[in-house]
């Protein structure tokens, strides 16, 4: 995601990334430990939104069905506002699209409801996506955790 944003820069796009507060953190200590700067990213705004994890979880390791189940609720709506409030902003240029990994798979509703253009960016692996075309057998057999309308709608978006 990273470099697509810096293609997307070099091409005069204005780019606002945002990232969930864990997320947010493995960058700042990927970086720091790589003794890398933010120097390249330095046009770039950067803004977080919470990963609806409890506080004691936050920098564990992540529980992916605990992930997927908490980004529906409160980063969902945080992004919302996030968006709501640069679209009314006159300090940045104005949004023209939404592009999105399976993370933040909220985002197709959010840019749907908000009439932004989206655009999801596969960053997993075939294997990976071998898994979500498979989804409703690995449910039937009891092997995917996340059941039910949630876990169709984080996967449908993947391959959507």
């Amino acid at each position: 995601m990273m470099t697509l944003a810096q293609l997307l820069h070099s091409k005069g796009f204005y780019i606002t990334m945002v990232l969930t507060e864990f997320n947010a953190a493995r960058l700042a200590t990927s970086l720091a430990a790589e003794s890398l700067t933010l120097q390249c990213f330095h046009d770039f705004s950067f803004e977080t939104i919470p990963d609806g994890l409890p506080p004691d979880n936050k920098w564990a390791v992540v529980d992916l069905p605990k992930l997927a189940l908490s980004l529906g609720g409160e980063p969902k709506e945080a992004f919302r506002s996030l968006l709501v409030r640069l679209l009314d902003s006159s300090d940045i240029p104005p949004i023209s699209s939404i592009i999105f990994d399976a993370t933040m798979f909220f985002a197709l509703d959010v840019g749907k409801e908000l009439g932004i253009p989206f655009m999801f960016f596969q960053t997993t692996s075939p294997c990976a996506m071998l898994g979500y075309l498979l989804y409703d057998e690995l449910v039937e057999r009891g092997l995917f955790p996340l059941k039910g309308e949630i876990g169709k709608k984080f996967l449908t978006s993947l391959i959507s």
